[in-house]
């Protein structure tokens, strides 16, 4: 019997999800929303809610670089390369990330653009993801054994609910949805 599994995300966890599922010998199928890898490590000058309701994915600002030491950020059996730096930009980790997948030749089980809508259980100890194919707006299900949701925990904003803050005339701003300084010079 070949487990077939599901891992939701092309994320640092996602992408590690789906390596060790390859190598237990599962069947998997990893669902990407974005048209690239790395989750929350792609930057995108956008940030907010896009034009189609949903919130822009990525959190970089544009010089981010790491908080921790990318020697702790690597996979014990794929570091970072050592020539650079130990704090290093979300480029780098970006890149670090596309090699992972190509080095373990994970691309080929991710689709691009395709954004899980729902997960449920079903009656035969099964989970239904209904996946929504961004490309053409074709919603289908499929029944996986297994599930890995690696959406990244940092997606969504924590916004405190404060008393009258709506009284406040400047701009509110959740640090989240900053991505160059320009604004605030």
């Amino acid at each position: 019997y070949n487990m077939k599994v599901a891992v939701i995300g092309a994320g640092s966890a996602g992408l590690v999800a789906c390596k060790y599922s390859i190598k237990t010998g599962y069947d998997v199928t990893v669902y990407e929303q974005e048209k690239f890898i790395g989750g929350l490590w792609v930057y995108s000058n956008k940030n907010g809610i896009t034009e189609n309701g949903l919130r822009v994915h990525s959190s970089m600002y544009k010089h981010l670089k790491t908080n921790l030491p990318k020697e702790v950020m690597g996979y014990q059996d794929f570091p970072f390369e050592q020539s650079k730096g130990s704090y290093c930009s979300h480029e780098d980790v970006l890149q670090f990330l596309n090699n992972y997948a190509d080095n373990f030749e994970l691309k080929d089980k991710i689709k691009f653009e395709h954004r899980v809508e729902n997960i449920k259980p079903d009656e035969n100890e099964k989970w239904i993801v209904t996946v929504n194919n961004l490309k053409d707006s074709k919603i289908f299900e499929n029944s996986f054994d297994a599930i890995f949701v690696c959406n990244g925990h940092y997606f969504e904003p924590k916004i405190p609910n404060i008393k009258e803050i709506m009284r406040f005339k400047g701009i509110i701003m959740h640090s989240r949805d900053y991505r160059i300084p320009d604004m605030f010079k």
